[in-house]
């Protein structure tokens, strides 16, 4: 599953034409990526091409909610419910 800098910026209400944090985002999508195969305890390329289509949507989800906080989340109660949602769907309780 590739999620692509411009998906990424379009998300977050960035400019596409705007490169000054390319490279950052770019290591958000591809941390979150991997977060997301944690969660659920399976890979996401393993996944159908329509089930791959609300996990994109999570990880473009927890990109948003760290490129928005940085630094501690501890003043959140609790982190995206949407995020967690969806992932709850595809945990794979035998891996």
């Amino acid at each position: 599953m590739e999620i692509t800098l411009d998906e990424i910026k379009q998300h977050l209400n960035l400019e596409k034409d705007w490169h000054g944090e390319d490279s950052y985002l770019q290591s958000l999508i591809d941390a979150a990526k991997v977060v997301v195969e944690r969660h659920i305890c399976d890979n996401i390329d393993g996944i159908t091409s329509e089930g791959q289509k609300p996990l994109a949507h999570a990880i473009k989800l927890l990109v948003g909610t760290l490129y928005m906080n940085r630094e501690s989340l501890s003043n959140l109660n609790k982190g995206n419910h949407s995020y967690e949602y969806i992932l709850s769907l595809y945990k794979n309780y035998n891996g």
